[in-house]
C-alpha cells in the first residue's frame, strides 16, 4: 500500500503537487474560517441576549444563563445605564 502511493506521489508533476497542496490548504483555511466565523457570531447572540436580560435578571443570573463573562454582562449594564 505504502509502495503504491509513493509510486502515484512520484508520477505526480510538480504542478500537480502545488495544486493538491493549494486546495488542500484552502479547504482547510476556509473551514478554520467559517468556525471562527460561527464562533464570533454564537458570542454576539449570546451578549444579545444578555442586554435583553439586563431588565429583568442579576449580572450573575445573566452570566450563568448566557455563558457571557460577569464583568463583560457588568460592562454591558454599565453602558446601558449611560445611553
Amino acid at each position: 500500500m505504502k509502495q503504491d502511493k509513493r509510486l502515484e506521489v512520484e508520477k505526480m508533476t510538480l504542478e500537480e503537487i502545488l495544486k493538491k497542496e493549494f486546495e488542500r490548504g484552502f479547504e482547510e483555511g476556509f473551514k478554520q474560517g467559517f468556525e471562527e466565523g460561527l464562533k464570533q457570531a454564537r458570542k454576539q447572540q449570546a451578549i444579545e441576549i444578555a442586554k435583553n436580560l439586563l431588565d429583568v435578571l442579576d449580572d450573575e443570573t445573566i452570566a450563568s444563563a448566557t455563558g457571557v463573562d460577569i464583568e463583560e454582562v457588568r460592562q454591558l449594564r454599565l453602558l446601558t445605564m449611560k445611553g
